[in-house]
């Protein structure tokens, strides 16, 4: 089992390290810019140096301390409404404190995985009763349900309540309890995109309504809003079209010059442009890859703290991944992420 344990820790550096390289690889083509290149890089080896140094501490300690950790998250969304919370693009999103600057969103999605976990481990022989599942979805959607009111910021408000969904459907075993849930929320989303998509409104009449009924109106009928809200959307899915099968060739995107923020939102469509279907299906291999090892490292776990942690992380990557790719392909409007 230590071989084992060894072999798979080793899969997980390796697959972290190529998406990583990939990564800088289209950052630096998609911005034409070493500024961003050099910043992420910097974020690449910060994170590698914190993971290394992380692995010769007990994980028993997060459970030691996982209402604090919590409380702390918590309390950066409420510390945004202070002269410390920082506004980019119309969003207060971010917080800079002692020079460091974070985005709020992030730290709650870690203090969420981490109470969860607790609270699975500390409750386990209660799993099964449907007060313990009300409780943790409580608590997950109390945190998404700030950053939407506090942040605006939906998107990460979805991945806050993915991650919530995919560990209470893994360790609570109310498989018919989430199905409902799924069936009721996927019934109330189509309703509601049904009704905008039975009354879609003139491009004049979008500029005065919401910025989300835009979004989904472009995603909708993209082409019918190609000079404003869909436009980011559209240039996305021409440049996945010009790809191919091998791409145009790293740092050849043309399409680069006409995406807004193309090294952020968009980036997966740059990646298919310079570097074709082989680059995507490279990216989903190596996504895919990453969350099988954590998913068996979840298995080996000790005990059903370390594996409610290393299953938040899998639903965490995933849940955010699949967002990301989906808003390229114009699967889901485009949240941001």
């Amino acid at each position: 089992m230590h071989d084992n344990n060894v072999y798979n820790h080793r899969n997980i550096w390796t697959a972290t390290m190529f998406l990583c390289i990939l990564g800088l690889m289209i950052i630096f083509s998609a911005s034409g810019s070493a500024t961003y290149f050099k910043r992420q890089l910097i974020f690449v080896l910060l994170g590698f140096a914190t993971c290394f140094c992380m692995q010769f501490i007990k994980y028993r300690l997060l459970y030691k301390y996982a209402i604090g950790f919590f409380v702390v998250s918590i309390s950066c969304v409420f510390l945004l409404l202070t002269p410390a919370g920082v506004t980019v693009n119309g969003a207060t999103r971010w917080l800079r404190i002692a020079g460091v600057q974070f985005q709020v969103a992030e730290a709650v999605k870690i203090g969420v995985i981490i109470i969860l976990s607790y609270m699975i481990q500390k409750y386990s022989n209660s799993l099964n009763r449907v007060k313990m599942l009300i409780y943790m979805w409580l608590i997950g959607g109390t945190a998404a349900v700030l950053l939407m009111g506090i942040s605006n910021d939906l998107s990460s408000s979805i991945v806050v309540l993915g991650i919530t969904f995919c560990m209470t459907f893994v360790f609570t075993k109310m498989i018919l309890i989430h199905i409902g849930a799924v069936l009721l929320i996927g019934s109330a989303a189509g309703i509601y995109v049904h009704n905008i998509w039975k009354n879609l409104p003139t491009p004049k009449e979008l500029e005065q309504m919401s910025f989300r009924i835009g979004r989904i109106a472009a995603w909708l009928n993209p082409s019918k809003y190609e000079s404003d809200q869909a436009f980011q959307t559209l240039q996305a899915l021409y440049a996945i079209g010009r790809g191919g099968l091998f791409g145009k060739g790293l740092g050849n995107s043309l399409q680069k010059f006409m995406i807004p923020e193309p090294h952020t939102d968009m980036i997966f469509s740059i990646l298919c442009e310079e570097l074709g279907l082989t680059g995507a299906l490279l990216l989903f291999s190596l996504l895919t890859y990453l969350i099988f090892c954590l998913v068996k490292t979840a298995m080996m776990a000790k005990d059903l703290f370390g594996a409610a942690i290393v299953t938040g992380v899998a639903a965490h990557i995933s849940v955010q991944s699949i967002i990301n790719l989906a808003v390229n392909l114009n699967v889901f409007p485009n949240t941001g992420i």
